[in-house]
């Protein structure tokens, strides 16, 4: 006998009863907190980034020509900062109300900027042998080893590319830099036989491969931010690529000082504590203001909208 509509339960799907404190699918579901807006700890987590790589970066510029590399201070003021970033991204992967893709994608973002830790000390103990070639080279590799990490980072968000037709358009993208990327290196490697500038042949195809990496991840980035329909995680991707900008142009003035004189001026030590920053920024903004749920206009699309994330 069907029973009368005020005493039929309320419709819902089927399953349990969400329940708190749930730990199995049978039990009901676990209850997640919300992000909160931002506290002053906070807040001064970032804070002592920026105002630690706005020092170390202006006084590793304006004194290049005066620093010594095998100082201590020089050595390690690009890797407090550096640091800094990979606690900040690990503060954002523990963040339990992320999703499963941007955690994974932060947790790698620390793992790259531990790379450039790591190459940073080895460098330092290089100059300390009086090897300044091998501190250069070590600095470099050390850049090439730390982009597929965050590359393999970039592509676990929500909004890289998955149909097959989607992932076709982006590897046909990656493969045109990196082929535009091999008739450079090509080219240069006979620049110095005519300008008459003695350079190592290790050194002039790493500095292009970083500048490639470089290039790669901001394509990357720049393809996820056209992806992304939230403001919030677009604008994370802003100061993500910032960074990598940061690096991009260092790696072009590595390469252009490589055929002038042959070296790597120390002025481009500047260039890691700022990059390193934006980095920590963006972990920052990531975990902040993940609870915004406002949406990005999209006047030029047509009527087509980006992949939500």
């Amino acid at each position: 006998m069907t029973s009368p509509v005020s005493e039929r339960a309320t419709p819902r799907r089927s399953g349990p009863h969400p329940a708190i404190g749930a730990r199995t699918p049978s039990q009901g579901v676990s209850v997640i907190s919300a992000p909160t807006a931002p506290t002053r700890p906070e807040g001064w987590l970032l804070a002592g980034p920026v105002g630690l790589a706005a020092i170390a970066t202006t006084w590793l510029a304006i004194n290049a020509d005066r620093l010594d590399p095998t100082h201590i201070l020089v050595g390690f003021a690009p890797v407090v900062i550096q640091f800094a970033a990979v606690l900040m991204a690990l503060h954002t992967t523990s963040s339990q109300f992320l999703d499963v893709g941007t955690r994974r994608c932060w947790a790698f973002a620390a793992a790259s900027q531990g790379m450039l830790i790591v190459a940073a000390v080895l460098s330092f103990f290089a100059w300390r042998n009086d090897d300044p070639a091998t501190a250069g080279r070590i600095l470099t590799l050390g850049a090439i080893a730390s982009q597929p990490l965050l590359f393999t980072g970039l592509l676990q968000l929500a909004s890289a590319p998955r149909s097959a037709l989607d992932r076709t358009k982006f590897a046909f993208d990656v493969a045109t830099i990196a082929g535009g990327g091999l008739l450079v290196i090509w080219y240069d490697l006979r620049r110095p036989l005519i300008d008459g500038v003695f350079m190592h042949p290790v050194d002039l195809v790493t500095a292009h491969a970083a500048a490639i990496g470089d290039l790669i991840l901001l394509l990357t980035a720049s393809i996820l931010w056209r992806r992304t329909t939230s403001q919030s995680r677009s604008n994370v991707l802003v100061v993500l690529a910032l960074g990598l900008l940061v690096y991009f142009i260092a790696d072009i003035v590595a390469v252009v000082k490589l055929h002038q004189s042959g070296q790597r001026p120390l002025w481009l030590l500047a260039a890691a504590p700022a990059a390193a920053c934006l980095v920590a920024g963006a972990a920052w903004l990531q975990r902040t203001t993940s609870g915004s749920l406002s949406q990005r206009p999209w006047p030029c699309c047509r009527g087509r909208s980006p992949a939500s994330v």
